[in-house]
């Protein structure tokens, strides 16, 4: 007798697993001595990678043998490109030395003023910082302060990553940037997206249709990445629809996944609905990393941080 029990779960190998116990337990209780086996299905749209490996270059929006709409195609349907043009040292060295004097201000005002919170372990949003998982931490930048003038700058006029932005939202754009850091000891992200779903999404037969980016965001680490240091891992084309939320971990198997690691300077771009998560810092240094987020004019980011001042004395 074959028997099959649906069980609505998310695509991760702990749900797995679990399934597996519940279903083994079940045929137990009956005295059944039976093999079980579990399979996936989705409920929309699954993408298909390709065999051949994904690489920084073969994403870069730079690559000479593209047009700017091929570019644009190519972000459309990947949802994420890279920037290998690096922006340069001294520049980089700058904006590193003030990231770093920054995060010593934001932990030394949760030492003083927060003591019921453990940074690092307890989840807290404010309204200029939010944390991410255990170590690993969001804090927007005020870039009419004089001290980011030079992230002000790059941000808003030179930076390598311009043209794409440009190309993606020709309407134009705001701007808004965080230091994203994970210290020593961060473990890897769950799966998720950033942004939601506010338009139309993809057709489930042929992963067309879907709206164009009211978001686009681009990582530029400080620091030279690596396996050691951890980075940021993406799940190509699950910007086309909200069904494949959940279902993270199958980016593997559908040969979809891509590990962001860059050189400092160099940067990645994603539709702001792309499912991505950080990955482990093994090192013993924080990996600080710049989140510039492009959006249409229109739109306002309501979900990610909190309401509260960190700097209010209330």
């Amino acid at each position: 007798m074959d028997v099959t029990i649906a069980w609505r779960c998310r695509a991760c190998s702990s749900e797995d697993a679990r399934l597996e116990r519940r279903v083994r337990a079940w045929m137990a209780t009956r005295g059944w001595d039976a093999e079980a086996t579990t399979t996936m299905t989705a409920p929309g749209y699954v993408p298909l990678g390709s065999i051949d490996a994904v690489t920084k270059e073969t994403l870069d929006w730079g690559r000479k043998d593209r047009t700017d709409e091929e570019r644009v195609a190519a972000f459309a349907d990947a949802g994420v490109a890279t920037c290998l043009k690096a922006v340069d040292e001294e520049t980089t060295r700058e904006i590193r030395e003030a990231t770093e004097r920054f995060v010593e201000r934001v932990e030394r005002r949760f030492e003083e003023s927060f003591g019921d919170i453990v940074y690092g372990r307890d989840r807290f949003a404010f309204r200029e910082i939010g944390s991410r998982g255990g170590e690993r931490f969001d804090a927007l930048v005020d870039l009419e302060l004089e001290e980011w003038a030079t992230l002000r700058a790059l941000a808003r006029d030179d930076a390598p990553w311009r043209a794409l932005v440009d190309a993606l939202m020709p309407n134009g754009w705001n701007v808004h940037v965080s230091v994203v850091y994970s210290r020593p000891g961060a473990k890897n992200q769950e799966w998720h997206a950033d942004g939601r779903h506010l338009d139309v999404e993809c057709d489930v037969r042929t992963g067309c249709g879907h709206a164009p980016p009211y978001g686009v965001c681009v990582f530029m680490p400080l620091i030279d990445l690596s396996r050691e240091t951890g980075f940021t891992q993406f799940f190509m084309r699950s910007h086309k629809t909200s069904k494949l939320i959940g279902f993270g971990d199958a980016s593997l198997i559908l040969r979809l996944s891509f590990d962001g690691i860059l050189d400092a300077g160099q940067s990645v771009a994603y539709d702001y609905r792309l499912l991505h998560r950080g990955m482990a810092n093994d090192s013993l240094a924080n990996r600080p990393v710049l989140q510039f987020l492009y959006t249409a004019p229109a739109y306002r980011e309501t979900k990610n941080y909190g309401t509260r001042s960190l700097w209010s004395s209330q």
